[in-house]
């Protein structure tokens, strides 16, 4: 086992790299993120849970578009936090990077649970929004893709708690939303020219979790596929913010 995390943070202090993790909502990225932080010495930065929405959480269907702006708007802060940090020598370990994807997912039909409650207008809009976040927000060097298996997927559920997880178009789109992810995954990290990693979360300890992934990074930051320049300026929110 490995354990000693300041070890980790001296091999990672001269390329101080910005790793993002995305997944089906649910799969376990906000724990996994904070224990590989942990582990690498890296500054972790994590999507605020239910409690923190601008909405009640059992009202999501009726203002799916207002938390879609909120959880957009607080994942892009992040990440141009996270090129200021990885700028001055500091890792970054982020859970938000669905965000860089949802060009790709907004018209899925596994994902219309969510984005089928928009309105034209409102689809629309986040379309504009999706191309500009896939093509200037700011990326990470690695990218680390989180699958499971469904069964191990709804006992992270079990313990996550939110009103959504009781969606039943939710849970039988599983396997579609995975795909559709995976794949988007894939064209982004070829078209960014960065690393991606596929990791299968599994119902263990964090901390054997996050000493699997930290061997995989460890290696992918010493292969010329991670384009270390691959990170672009800052963007900032759009004009329609939440409200």
């Amino acid at each position: 086992m490995l354990t000693e995390s300041h070890q980790s943070a001296l091999t990672f202090e001269r390329q101080a790299p910005f790793i993002a993790f995305v997944g089906v909502m649910g799969v376990g990225k906000s724990t996994l993120t904070q224990a590989l932080a942990q582990r690498l010495g890296a500054k972790s930065l994590i999507e605020p849970g239910a409690e923190a929405w601008p909405i009640a959480g059992d009202k999501w269907e009726e203002h799916a578009f207002i938390l879609e702006q909120w959880v957009r708007n607080i994942n892009l802060a992040h990440f141009n936090e996270a090129l200021d940090l990885t700028e001055n020598g500091t890792a970054v370990v982020a859970d938000g990077g669905l965000f860089l994807l949802t060009k790709e997912c907004i018209d899925n039909p596994s994902c219309q649970f969510y984005f089928g409650l928009f309105s034209d207008k409102e689809k629309q809009e986040t379309r504009q929004v999706a191309q500009m976040d896939w093509n200037e927000a700011p990326c990470p060097n690695i990218l680390v893709l989180l699958e499971t298996d469904i069964d191990t997927w709804k006992r992270f559920l079990s313990l996550r708690g939110r009103a959504m997880d009781g969606n039943e178009e939710f849970i039988a789109n599983y396997t579609g939303q995975q795909k559709v992810i995976r794949e988007a995954a894939q064209k982004y990290a070829a078209e960014k020219g960065i690393k991606l990693i596929s990791f299968m979360n599994i119902f263990s300890k964090n901390i054997e979790n996050a000493d699997r992934l930290y061997l995989e990074i460890k290696n992918s930051l010493h292969e010329p596929t991670v384009n270390h320049q691959a990170v672009p300026h800052k963007i900032n929110t759009p004009g329609n913010a939440p409200h």
